[in-house]
């Protein structure tokens, strides 16, 4: 174990001393086991991203419309430009057509009454939630 360090305080003219004991125990092992925590958690969410696009890009693949027209080969720069936006804009549509394929469920729920006289088109979508 360390020694003791001997600290002298100065409170309103009246001098002290204090002995301060070094940062050894519940401390250190605290923060430790909070680093170890912490790189747990890390590691653990770095594997739920690289599943979650896993699953994503095999879901692109169902809505993929082919390889498209490459713009470098296009020589009016007019045209190469707006070929470029199109193909742009068509992969962040399979990618969002993708994204909502894994995250809205394929089949909608609904309300059934209790009985006949029990009317079911008072409530919203946001009162069911």
């Amino acid at each position: 174990m360390a020694a003791a360090e001997v600290q002298m305080l100065d409170f309103g003219g009246a001098a002290s001393e204090a002995v301060v004991e070094p940062t050894v125990g519940r401390k250190a092992v605290g923060n430790k086991r909070r680093r170890d925590r912490d790189k747990r958690m890390a590691k653990e969410q770095k594997q739920r991203d690289t599943q979650a696009k896993k699953e994503l890009k095999q879901a692109m693949k169902k809505y993929d419309r082919g390889e498209g027209i490459k713009p470098k080969s296009i020589k009016n720069l007019k045209h190469r430009r707006r070929v470029k936006i199109e193909e742009d804009q068509t992969a962040a549509a399979v990618e969002a057509a993708a994204r909502a394929e894994i995250l809205l469920p394929s089949s909608g729920g609904y309300l059934e009454p209790e009985n006949e006289l029990e009317e079911t088109w008072r409530f919203s979508q946001e009162a069911l939630k």
